[in-house]
């Protein structure tokens, strides 16, 4: 199977981990849940499908998706939604009489995985 061109990339949908290219020019976009074609006849999107899998022809292009936003973090005061990160924020009396906010929350390394992966982030990227 050939690879896509950046054009082609371009094309697919952000939740989109594996492809198919056909010869006829059609391209199969798919996830572990969902598959949408490009038709070049059409120039366009066919409607998104739900699936139990991608095919076991398709090509990975893109690391597995995790969306943050649907992840249960090691502390319930934190989540991730929009693209941002929501935290618990405390008051906190400092020395000099003054008032300070702070973040507070903890994290650890299964979150750090989780973003990572909403990110399509690689060992290599995070050098």
């Amino acid at each position: 199977m050939r690879e896509l061109t950046e054009e082609e990339l371009k094309l697919a949908p952000e939740w989109a981990t594996h492809y198919f290219a056909y010869r006829d020019g059609d391209i199969l976009f798919e996830s572990d849940s969902k598959s949408t074609l490009y038709s070049s006849q059409l120039n366009g999107m066919l409607p998104v499908i739900e699936t139990s899998g991608a095919c076991s022809k398709s090509k990975l292009f893109r690391p597995s998706f995790c969306d943050a936003s649907k992840y249960a973090f090691s502390d319930n005061r934190l989540s991730f939604s929009g693209g941002t990160f929501d935290a618990c924020i405390d008051a906190c009396d400092c020395c000099d009489g003054t008032v300070a906010e702070v973040v507070n929350f903890d994290f650890n390394k299964d979150d750090a995985i989780a973003i990572a992966k909403h990110f399509c982030l690689t060992a290599e990227d995070l050098k």
